[in-house]
């Protein structure tokens, strides 16, 4: 698993409106793109889209409310954290089934 093309591109989900809205309308072209594997694609396919669009505008609310403030960074790297950990386990969980 490529775990590091894995947390640049779920970053850039929750901060980059284009690139989530076309992840939203077609999740494994834009895994392709981003040269995710196939694992990767099918985990990341399986998210909540509605949930990833509700975090993604919390998160970006909560920026704009903090800008500047190194709490904001941190909460916001937390919760990054967190969302990051339970990809990896869905991928980890869908590799092991798969073997």
């Amino acid at each position: 698993m490529s775990s590091a093309a894995l947390e640049t591109f779920l970053a850039r989900l929750y901060v980059e409106p284009v690139l989530r809205e076309k992840f939203l309308r077609d999740p494994r072209a834009a895994c392709a793109d981003a040269q995710l594997t196939t694992e990767e694609a099918t985990a990341l396919a399986a998210i909540d889209h509605d949930g990833l669009a509700l975090a993604a505008s919390s998160f970006a609310r909560k920026r704009a409310s903090r800008r500047g403030s190194g709490v904001a960074r941190r909460t916001y790297l937390s919760a990054v954290a967190r969302v990051l950990y339970e990809i990896r386990n869905v991928v980890d969980r869908s590799r092991r089934r798969d073997e």
